[in-house]
């Protein structure tokens, strides 16, 4: 009678063991999948993470090929600037515009639209070929 009541404990406690190991088999395998899952979505996002920063680093080498260049032609035209002036400082404009007033107006109207010419050509948007298209 002993050994029934012995052999029932040990049943019960190896029943209970059965079970709660069962419970915990199902919660590890339910786990598993949802970080299998969380894994994936992850991969994803960093797939277009990474397609995103390859885009940006495209498009600030463009951008700085884009200011590079109208760095130069703002460079070219404050020398033309420069020389304008210097053509300007070696005339006496006092004596020119007191004498001949319509023939100054014509030079500086000239000037005027040669250099407006150029800032307009400066500040032009860089068009690729694609969009020209």
């Amino acid at each position: 009678m002993l050994n029934l009541k012995i052999y029932a404990i040990i049943a019960a406690v190896f029943l209970a063991g059965a079970v709660a190991f069962k419970f915990y088999f199902d919660y590890s395998q339910e786990q598993i999948k949802t970080l299998t899952i969380d894994i994936q979505t992850f991969k994803i996002q960093n797939e277009a993470q990474e397609k995103v920063y390859k885009l940006m680093k495209d498009n600030y080498a463009k951008q700085s090929d884009a200011i590079t260049s109208l760095n130069d032609k703002m460079s070219k035209v404050e020398f033309e600037t420069g020389k304008l002036s210097k053509t300007l400082a070696r005339h006496e404009l006092d004596k020119l515009a007191s004498g001949a007033p319509d023939t100054l107006k014509r030079l500086a109207n000239r000037a005027t639209k040669k250099v407006f010419a150029n800032l307009e050509k400066v500040s032009q948007p860089v068009v690729k070929k694609e969009e020209k298209q």
